[in-house]
C-alpha cells in the first residue's frame, strides 16, 4: 500500500511536521499584538534564541540541495558557493554590535534616520518588496523540486503529450551517454542540439511529477502564511528549534547511510577521482579557484554592511546579539561540511544524474539510500525548514511596507489595523513568490542574482556608519542603477531580439571557447562556458541555426569587457573571480563618487530663528516604540541646523552601548541625545566626516578568537576530505 507512491510511514512522517509548524503559528499568533512583538520579539529574546534564529535562517534545509548539487557538479570546490562568507564571520564581532545599536525594526527606519529623505525611504521600500520575493521563490523552487523528484507519475498515468515529452528526454540522454563514451557525428549532434534546446526551455523532462508547480507553490505558500502571518518573529524562534532538530537529524542521516552504501569514506575515495576532493581547482570549468575564492571574500568583507542596514534585531542586548549570529553562523559552516559530503556521496552513487537535473540530486540520493521514514523525515524537512526562512523574509518585507509606507500614508491608525495591515502584506508577498518562480529561472541564477543586489546595499550600510559624507541622492540613484543593471538586466537579455543575443554569443574577440586553460585561439571546441552566459545553445531558426545564451546574463563580465579588460584566455574560475571584484569594488565608485557630485544640501535658518526639532526624550522614546519619520520634520522642510542635528544623534546613538531594559536603553539615549560631543571620545578619526571607533581590547580579543575559528573550520573540512585517502 501507498500513498502517491509514498511509504504510509513517510507520509505521516510528512503530515505530522506539517502540523507542528501549523500549531506553532496558532499559539503565538495570539501573542503578537504589538509591531515590536510581531517584528522583532519585544526585543527580549535571550542568547539561546538568538543562536536558534541565526542557525534557523543560515542553515535553511532548501539550501541543502543547493549544495549538494554544486558539488555534484564542481567536486568539493563547489560548496565555496555558500561557504564564502566562512572569511566574512569573524566580522560579525562588530556589525552584530553596529546592528543592535540601530534600534531601529526596519532598515529604511534607519534610512529615515540617517537621510531623512522620504524619496529615498519610499525607494528602498519599493525595491525591497519587489527583490524579496526573489528569495522566496529560490527556496520556494528548492522545495518543489525534492516533492516533483518524490511524487513522479507512473506511465500509466502519463497524457500522450507527457509520454512525447519523457520520450524525447530519453533520447536526449542516450545522445549524452554516447557522446561521453564515443562522441557524436554532425546529424547526431545537431539532433542534441535541438534535444537541448527543448529541455532549456522545459518542454522535455525525464519525468512528469504529480504536482504542477504552480499548485504546489500556492498550497505551500499558504502554510507558510499559516505559520509566519499568524505568530510573527516568535514563530520563527519557536519553528526554528524543531527545525534545527530536522536539520542536524537529516544531515546526519544522509552522511552515515551514504557513507555506508559507498563502503564508508575508503569505498567513496575508491569511487571518485582524486580532482574531487580538491577544495580549490583551476580546472576547465571549474568555477572556484584561490583567486575565485578569494575574489568572493573580498566582496563579503566589503558588502558586510549589509547585516547592518537591516536593522536593529530582536536580541535583548549586545552580548546577546553578538553570541547568536556568531555561534549560529560557526554552526552553518559546520553543517555546510557534511552536505558537502553529502554531494561527494551522490558523485559517487548517481554519476548517472550528472546530464539528468543535478538541482534534484538531494532527493535522489535520499530516496536510494534512506529507510522508510527517514526518507519522509528528508521531505519534510525541506518543506516545514524552510517554512521560518521563507516566513523570516517575508516579515521583514512586511514590516517594511507598514512602517515606511502604508503609516506615513496613513498615520493616526489603531495598533490592531496595522497588526491586519502588515499580516495581509506579508501573505501577499509570499503569494508574489509564486509568480516569481514561474518564470522559470534556475536556482543558482537566483542565488547569484541576490548575492549581487546584495553587495550595492552591503556597501551602502558600511558607508552609512563609517562615513557622514554619503549622500541621500548618491545611495537613490545608485540603487536604482544596481537594482536595473544587475537585478533586471541579467534575465531581461533573455528576451532580447535574437540578433542582439546572437551579437553577445558571437563576439569576434571572445568567442564561445575562452575558458579553457589554453587560450582561446588555440581551441575550437563550442561546448566551453562562454563568457557573459553560463552556457550556449544553438536553437533552429529556418535554416540557420541560431546561438542563444542560457541562465544569468553576465553584466559584471561585460561592464569588465567594456572598459578594456581583456577576458580572452581566461578560466571558468578566473571569469567568476573578476565579476565579484567588480561587484564589491563598483558600488564604492558609484557611491562615494555620485556622494560628492551630489551631496546634500539643506537651507540655513533665518538669522534669529529658532531652531525647531524633536527633544532628546521623544526622539529616544520615537526609536525604540514609535516611528521617528512621524516626529522628523519633512525632509524638504528640514534646516542645514536641524540635519547637523539629526546627524550628530545617529553617530552618537552609535556610540551609546544597549542598556539592561527598555527604559534604561531609553534613559541612556536620551543622555546622549542631549550632549552628542561625549561620544565623539571613542572618534579614531577626526577629519574627512569619517566615524571610525577605537578598538576596546575585549574587540581585539573577540574577534582574534573568531578569526581563530575560521581556521578550526577549515581545519575540518581538509580533515573530512582526507579521511580514507591514508
Amino acid at each position: 500500500m501507498t500513498i502517491l507512491g509514498l511509504h504510509p510511514i513517510d507520509a505521516a512522517v510528512i503530515v505530522g511536521c506539517l502540523a507542528v509548524f501549523v500549531m506553532t503559528g496558532a499559539i503565538f499568533g495570539k501573542k503578537a499584538k504589538s509591531e515590536s512583538e510581531y517584528f522583532v520579539g519585544g526585543r527580549r529574546l535571550g542568547t539561546i534564541f538568538q543562536v536558534v534564529l541565526w542557525f534557523g535562517a543560515a542553515t535553511d534545509p532548501a539550501v541543502a540541495p543547493i549544495v549538494a548539487s554544486e558539488v555534484y557538479r564542481y567536486g568539493a570546490s563547489g560548496v565555496w558557493i555558500p561557504m564564502q562568507a566562512l572569511f566574512n564571520t569573524p566580522f560579525l564581532w562588530f556589525t552584530s554590535v553596529w546592528s543592535r545599536r540601530h534600534r531601529q525594526i526596519t532598515g529604511p527606519d534607519v534610512l529615515t534616520e540617517r537621510f531623512n529623505s522620504r524619496r529615498l525611504v519610499a525607494l528602498f521600500a519599493l525595491l525591497a518588496v519587489l527583490g524579496s520575493p526573489l528569495g522566496l521563490a529560490m527556496g520556494n523552487m528548492v522545495s518543489y523540486k525534492v516533492v516533483s523528484y518524490s511524487f513522479p507519475k507512473m506511465d500509466s498515468e502519463l497524457a500522450s503529450e507527457e509520454r512525447e515529452s519523457v520520450r524525447l528526454y530519453a533520447e536526449y540522454d542516450a545522445l549524452k551517454v554516447r557522446e561521453r563514451q564515443q562522441g557524436l557525428d554532425q546529424a547526431s549532434q545537431l539532433r542534441m542540439s535541438e534535444l537541448d534546446a527543448m529541455r532549456e526551455r522545459g518542454e522535455i523532462r525525464p519525468f512528469i511529477p504529480r504536482f504542477g508547480q504552480t499548485g504546489f507553490l500556492f498550497v505551500y505558500v499558504c502554510a507558510i502564511i499559516a505559520v509566519m502571518a499568524m505568530g510573527g518573529l516568535m514563530a520563527a524562534a519557536y519553528a526554528d528549534i524543531f527545525q534545527a532538530v530536522l536539520v542536524i537529524t537529516v544531515t546526519i542521516s544522509m552522511v552515515v547511510f551514504g557513507l555506508l552504501e559507498c563502503g564508508g569514506f575508503s569505498g567513496l575515495h575508491e569511487r571518485l577521482p582524486r580532482a574531487s576532493f580538491d577544495l580549490l581547482s583551476s580546472s576547465s570549468g571549474n568555477r572556484y579557484s584561490l583567486f575565485s575564492v578569494a575574489s568572493f571574500t573580498v566582496m563579503g568583507v566589503l558588502t558586510i554592511g549589509n547585516i547592518v542596514i537591516g536593522g536593529c534585531g530582536s536580541a535583548k542586548d549586545e552580548r546577546a546579539a553578538r553570541k547568536g549570529i556568531l555561534i549560529g553562523a560557526y554552526s552553518k559552516r559546520l553543517i555546510l561540511v557534511a552536505w558537502m559530503l553529502t554531494g561527494l556521496i551522490a558523485m559517487a552513487l548517481l554519476p548517472e544524474m550528472g546530464h539528468k537535473d543535478p538541482e534534484a540530486i538531494w532527493s535522489a540520493l535520499s530516496q536510494r539510500i534512506l529507510p522508510v521514514g527517514l526518507y519522509g523525515l528528508v521531505i519534510g524537512a525541506v518543506l516545514v525548514g524552510h517554512i521560518p526562512a521563507a516566513g523570516m523574509g517575508a516579515l521583514g518585507t512586511a514590516a517594511v511596507f507598514l512602517r515606511n509606507g502604508y503609516q506615513v500614508w496613513c498615520p493616526g491608525k489603531t495598533q490592531a489595523h496595522y497588526m491586519l495591515v502588515a499580516r495581509l502584506a506579508m501573505a501577499a508577498i509570499l503569494l508574489l513568490s509564486i509568480a516569481v518562480a514561474s518564470l522559470n529561472i534556475g536556482v543558482i541564477d537566483l542565488f547569484a542574482s541576490l548575492v549581487g543586489l546584495g553587495c550595492f546595499s552591503g556597501v551602502a550600510g558600511l558607508l552609512m556608519i563609517a562615513w557622514r559624507g554619503l549622500s541621500s541622492r548618491a545611495v537613490g540613484i545608485g540603487m536604482v542603477v544596481w537594482f536595473a543593471a544587475f537585478t533586471v538586466l541579467p534575465f531581461a537579455v533573455q528576451y532580447s531580439p535574437a540578433s542582439n543575443l546572437e551579437s553577445l554569443c558571437r563576439r569576434s574577440d571572445l568567442t564561445l571557447c575562452a575558458q579553457r586553460d589554453v587560450p582561446a585561439e588555440q581551441s575550437n571546441s563550442r561546448s566551453s562556458t562562454p563568457i557573459f552566459f553560463d552556457r550556449i545553445i544553438n536553437e533552429s531558426n529556418g535554416a540557420e541555426p541560431v546561438c542563444r545564451g542560457v541562465g544569468r546574463f553576465n553584466v559584471e563580465l561585460y561592464i569588465l569587457n567594456a572598459s578594456g579588460f581583456d577576458l580572452n584566455g581566461k578560466t571558468a574560475a578566473d571569469l567568476k573571480g573578476y565579476g565579484w571584484l567588480v561587484s564589491a569594488v563598483l558600488p564604492f565608485v558609484i557611491l562615494i563618487g555620485l556622494s560628492l557630485v551630489l551631496p546634500d544640501r539643506r537651507p540655513r535658518a533665518a538669522p534669529g530663528s529658532v531652531i525647531r526639532f524633536p527633544s532628546p526624550e521623544e526622539y529616544a522614546k520615537a526609536i525604540l516604540n514609535g516611528n521617528l519619520a512621524l516626529i522628523l520634520p519633512s525632509g524638504k522642510d528640514e534646516t542645514a541646523e536641524q540635519a547637523a542635528i539629526r546627524l550628530d544623534r545617529f553617530y552618537a546613538k552609535q556610540r551609546t552601548p544597549i542598556g539592561r531594559s527598555q527604559e534604561e536603553d531609553e534613559r541612556v539615549l536620551a543622555e546622549s541625545f542631549r550632549d552628542p560631543s561625549k561620544a565623539e571620545r571613542a572618534r579614531i578619526v577626526r577629519w574627512g566626516g569619517i566615524e571610525i571607533n577605537r578598538l576596546t581590547c575585549g574587540d581585539v580579543v573577540g574577534f582574534s578568537l573568531a578569526c581563530l575559528l575560521v581556521l578550526v573550520v577549515l581545519g575540518v573540512m581538509l580533515l573530512v576530505l582526507s579521511i580514507g585517502s591514508w
